[in-house]
């Protein structure tokens, strides 16, 4: 539950920026059921609709015409991505194809911020 309530904070606060393109945007958090202690609670994340990820692109890439122009794209938009979080003091944790997300003109969005952590920038002397 912890890892959820942190994506689902970490994705509000990146939602709320509108510099944040390269994340996926948090539209909507929906409840199933009453939130009460020892029960079971259903959360459903609603959020932007992308076409497809990376792994889908790496394991098919006759499917999508996977050329240098298109691997050049998505390399130099999943390290803007990357380097957008660090500016912002977040540690991803846990990027792999199956987290880029894709749309059809293969712009980048990070996802799944479940494992994610601030990290200081600034290391407190004594």
């Amino acid at each position: 539950m912890k890892r959820v309530i942190r994506e689902i904070s970490l994705l509000r606060q990146l939602t709320r920026r509108e510099s944040s393109p390269h994340v996926v945007q948090l539209h909507e958090v929906i409840v199933d059921g009453k939130i009460q202690e020892g029960q079971t609670v259903v959360l459903f994340l609603v959020m932007e609709r992308m076409k497809f990820d990376l792994r889908e692109v790496l394991e098919n890439p006759q499917k999508h015409s996977l050329n240098e122009e298109k691997l050049v794209k998505i390399q130099y938009q999943l390290l803007c991505a990357l380097s957008h979080l660090s500016e912002l003091d977040i540690l991803h944790r846990d990027i792999k194809p199956a987290n880029i997300l894709l749309d059809a003109d293969y712009n980048v969005k990070i996802a799944d911020l479940g494992l994610a952590r601030h990290y200081p920038t600034k290391i407190k002397e004594k």
